[in-house]
């Protein structure tokens, strides 16, 4: 991680577990598809739908906070492998920062720019530092074609200034369409794609990719007959919580259920042998109620 700031790892939930996960997946697109408040990002929208294409048929993008109303995806995302290699990697207790479910339907798929996480974070989210990094659960094959994530490998070394203001609620449409702030220029793009280069992290359903805060990355549109979804998460160091009234580039904080700030979700995360305990369906919809101990939930029990 240290040399590259991204690792795509084996194959870490059974076939059997992951098989839940993707239709935990599918259960969460079905429930947001039915939803009338996708157009964008608001305080309360828990999904967001695609940019609308011509010709395209309304879609599903991310659904946000899974780790808050789905036990089998809050416990896939706190597996004591990737919990320990990130608490190893930070060098401090880790709190889940935020995640969603992200889609990228066959051939009107959109993508995202190049953009480094750890910008919006800390000027948004108001995190003190960039000590963070993002956890891709995938739970379909992802591949050049069919817009797998493109990451710049040693970026995370370099710190790409982004020019413009943030605009007000910002976030309300930089989940959704085209990122247009926070990211960088076309000669900075060229500088640190020129000295790395450029990998795609393709893998298979159950594969996980860990990577820093400051990496580099985009994915293209997908235009293949091939869907894509994974599960994105972000481990945050328990030092790193956010501060502050307001943050740095931003008049508010962006909403909850984007990036956390409660108390009882900033609590260190408890991590869990789903070797021991294999992960299985279970309702979701709800948002979990944490008592004492945030990372038990409900009927857990170690």
């Amino acid at each position: 991680m240290a040399s590259v700031g991204a690792r795509l790892s084996a194959p870490l939930p059974a076939r059997t577990q992951v098989d839940h996960l993707i239709a935990e997946a599918d259960t969460l697109y079905h429930r947001a598809a039915s939803a009338a408040n996708g157009d964008k990002v608001t305080l309360t929208s828990r999904s967001v739908t695609e940019p609308q294409r011509e010709g395209a048929p309304p879609a599903v993008r991310s659904v946000f906070a899974p780790h808050r109303t789905s036990l089998l995806i809050n416990r896939a995302q706190r597996d004591s492998r990737m919990v320990d290699a990130a608490r190893q990697i930070l060098d401090d207790d880790i709190f889940i920062h935020q995640s969603r479910v992200n889609f990228q339907r066959a051939i009107h798929g959109t993508g995202f720019f190049w953009h480094s996480d750890i910008e919006t974070w800390m000027s948004e989210d108001g995190l003190p530092q960039p000590r963070a990094l993002s956890q891709v659960i995938l739970l379909s094959r992802n591949r050049a074609t069919n817009g797998a994530l493109m990451v710049v490998p040693g970026s995370h070394r370099f710190w790409a200034s982004c020019p413009g203001e943030t605009p007000e609620a910002n976030w309300e449409t930089s989940l959704k369409a085209a990122q247009q702030y926070g990211t960088p220029t076309g000669e900075q793009l060229e500088t640190l794609v020129g000295a790395f280069g450029i990998n795609y992290a393709e893998g298979e359903p159950g594969d996980v990719l860990m990577f820093d805060c400051n990496t580099l990355h985009a994915s293209a549109n997908n235009l293949s007959p091939e869907g894509r979804c994974n599960v994105f998460g972000v481990f945050n160091a328990a030092s790193n919580r956010a501060v502050g009234d307001r943050p740095p580039a931003a008049s508010t904080f962006r909403p909850e259920h984007i990036a956390s700030r409660e108390t009882q979700w900033c609590q260190p995360s408890r991590p869990v042998d789903n070797t021991v305990s294999p992960l299985t369906s279970t309702p979701v919809g709800v948002e979990m109620d944490f008592h004492g101990d945030p990372p038990m939930l409900h009927g857990e029990r170690d």
